[in-house]
């Protein structure tokens, strides 16, 4: 009788239903698109399926596509799928046997003693012509059995002790949907939501509980050895965290940071309170939140309308107030009025007989007094005024991906710590394309938002993930001399070939204040990053890193909030009396009051739009500003002219500028027209360079 059955079970099944026939064909279909896998693999296994009329012949299909989808990554969706149809009534005769009772898996032992079992690791190894510009040099692996994870990771060769293919029981569950997750006091996450058992072909809502096995700083691998689950997850989802170690905690950026005590205003806004009484058709734009208490002293006399002007004026400039503001408030606030016009027009007419000095003070710190506007992906403090400068934080998005995502996890973190956001939108499903062209869909936002808010230039931070973190490298090592503080996230500096020379513009970040998220199972990004960190560390440059164990190229977004404090910390060197630059191509070439103009032997120097790069064009100046004398030496390449601009905060009236074997002397001649070019072009209004020279080597 059994065996009977057994034959009728068989020979019932005809072949595929028409609906499921199709479905297949696509998933196959798009797997052989991917090209992960030679052709006649995908061939031999679609040609097997449309031969298929038995059920031991189909079983044995489906047992072959089951293989194939994990090694495409894709495993649970597969059995999710799979588990449905295998018990619709056109379906059942093929029955459990369909699913495979073992998979084979990668099986990846790490030079530092850890063994690691995934998906995906191999196929470089096996069919080196798959993607070769990117898995040349490392492997790929999806750590997590019949849990969904947190990413998959990307391992360096140079990482890997050896590599293997083993078979494994397939897990005895896969979880399809998650209803809640927790992990207890006693580390054990615990899962409840829908599960899959494919041996017995159901799917059920139940609790299954995994143990960790080993906890790193940033995920915990956690294991369920009789069903034959692994997964990864954020050991900062842990509840109890005040049971960590503190180095732990502080490492996971728990660590609180005190924050800043607020000035002191009531005396200020008692004295404006009495003041707009006396004088009520003064405009005081609100909110009122200045963030400094100026002195007033001596600022309040007999005329209400012209005490508020002056406390105004003291609010905005600080030690920068012009002696204008105390004797005639209302011609500055006129004088603010015409800087502004001419900012936005560019003709400065109407200031061709003002002092010189107070022109570059208004342009720094006049207000712009315009309400914020909607600006895609533009995000102002809920208390934004034009009584405050304030920072602004650019959150740069990764490949395949625009600046929506970022745009909604930065905004509340940036709101909380007084910051205007910015997530430009750059690059392309192909990449960041390095060039004048793309720099300036970063550059072009800010720049926008310096001259038309009250930003303050001196605190714009840059942070960004993957694609957006080669970006931040780029916008750091490149234009450097623009941020206070920079964060690029699981992603290298630009490096090419080996030794010293690897990192040919690493130099330039020696002086900005660094920290570098890496995860690492980040492959060659993770070890170009701690070859990148330990050469800062040797020039004693202000550089942090943090890597999480047992995480990959994924985004470390607990330790934001820290994050934003640490930026909060750093103001920008605005006036370097030391300049150190190097540059690939005349339109890289400015730091702060220097620029390289030409080099000789220069094979792409004059191209603007960065899409050639010779190597052999790197060059690079030291200048060293001390007294009343300029040296300036070439350190990379050979440099022909550079550009001297004027920096009345740190330059004497008259200067020796030396170069080479020449000597020059220069008296700069201040123009206010040429201020209003400089910050028009540059956007940066706290260096409105007034005169420049043009010395020869």
């Amino acid at each position: 009788m059994t065996i009977l059955l057994a034959f009728l079970l068989q020979t019932s099944w005809t072949g595929w239903p028409e609906d499921l026939r199709d479905t297949y064909r696509k998933i196959l279909s798009a797997a052989k698109e991917t090209k992960w896998f030679p052709a006649k693999r995908y061939d031999d296994l679609l040609a097997r399926f449309d031969r298929a009329k038995s059920a031991d012949e189909g079983r044995a299909v489906l047992r072959d596509c089951t293989q194939l989808v994990f090694d495409h990554t894709g495993g649970t969706h597969w059995i999710a799928r799979l588990v449905q149809d295998l018990r619709r009534d056109d379906m059942a005769a093929l029955g459990a046997e369909a699913v495979p009772a073992e998979i084979e898996i990668d099986r990846i032992a790490l030079k530092d003693g850890r063994t690691l079992l995934g998906f995906g690791g191999l196929l470089a190894r096996r069919f080196p012509e798959i993607r070769p510009e990117a898995f040349q040099s490392q492997r790929e692996l999806d750590p997590n059995l019949g849990v969904p994870g947190i990413g998959n990771f990307h391992l360096s060769a140079t990482a890997i002790l050896k590599a293997d293919r083993i078979r494994v029981p397939l897990p005895k569950a896969f979880l399809l949907r998650v209803g809640s997750e927790r992990i207890d006091d006693d580390g054990t996450l615990l899962l409840e939501g829908e599960w899959a058992r494919p041996r017995e072909l159901v799917s059920r809502r139940e609790s299954i509980a995994l143990t960790p096995l080993d906890i790193g700083n940033g995920g915990t691998l956690f294991v369920h050895q009789e069903l034959g689950l692994r997964c990864v997850r954020r050991t900062a989802d842990f509840p109890a965290m005040k049971k960590l170690p503190d180095s732990l905690r502080e490492e996971l950026g728990w660590t609180p940071v005190a924050e800043p005590d607020p000035p002191k205003l009531e005396n200020l806004r008692k004295v404006v309170a009495d003041l707009r009484k006396k004088a009520p058709g003064v405009e005081w734009p609100e909110p009122f939140n200045p963030e400094r208490d100026p002195n007033i002293d001596g600022l309040v006399d007999d005329d209400p309308k012209k005490s508020l002007w002056r406390i105004r004026h003291a609010i905005v400039y600080g030690k920068d107030l012009p002696d204008l503001a105390r004797k005639d408030p209302e011609a500055l606030l006129r004088l603010e009025e015409q800087v502004l016009a001419a900012l936005e027009s560019g003709r400065v007419d109407d200031l061709a007989k003002e002092n010189w000095r107070t022109i570059a003070a208004v342009l720094e710190h006049a207000p712009r007094r315009k309400a914020p506007e909607s600006i895609p992906h533009v995000r102002f403090p809920r208390e934004y005024s034009p009584w405050r400068k304030w920072p602004l934080l650019v959150a740069l998005h990764g490949q395949y991906s625009d600046p929506t995502y970022d745009f909604r996890l930065w905004g509340d973190l940036a709101d909380r710590a007084g910051m205007i956001l910015a997530c430009p939108s750059f690059g392309s499903t192909a990449g960041f394309r390095a060039g004048k062209e793309e720099d300036e869909k970063i550059l072009g936002l800010v720049r926008k938002l310096c001259l038309e808010y009250d930003v303050d230039p001196d605190r714009i931070y840059v942070t960004g993930i993957s694609m957006g973190g080669a970006a931040t490298w780029r916008m750091a090592s490149v234009y450097g001399d623009r941020w206070a503080a920079v964060a690029p996230e699981i992603h290298c500096p630009l490096s090419v070939g080996q030794g010293k020379s690897r990192f040919p513009l690493l130099a330039n970040v020696r002086r900005t204040p660094l920290v570098l998220l890496e995860g690492e199972f980040d492959g060659d990004n993770v070890m170009l990053a701690r070859e990148a960190v330990a050469r800062l560390r040797e020039w004693k440059a202000p550089v942090e890193y943090l890597e999480a164990r047992w995480f990959g190229h994924d985004r470390l977004q607990w330790r934001y909030p820290a994050l934003l404090r640490w930026f909060s910390s750093h103001r920008r060197e605005a006036h370097p009396d030391v300049v150190e630059h190097r540059a690939f191509h005349r339109f890289e070439a400015a730091r702060a009051w220097i620029e390289i103009r030409s080099i000789s032997r220069a094979s792409v120097w004059s191209k603007t739009d960065g899409s050639v790069v010779s190597f052999t064009d790197l060059t690079g100046i030291r200048a060293t500003l001390k007294g009343g004398t300029l040296r300036i030496e070439a350190i990379e390449g050979k440099p022909v002219e550079v550009e001297v601009h004027y920096d009345s905060r740190i330059m004497p009236d008259r200067l020796e500028i030396r170069a080479g074997d020449k000597t020059t002397s220069w008296s700069p001649k201040p123009s206010i027209k040429r201020m209003i070019e400089r910050v028009r072009a540059t956007g940066d209004r706290a260096r409105p360079y007034s005169d420049s020279i043009v010395i020869r080597f």
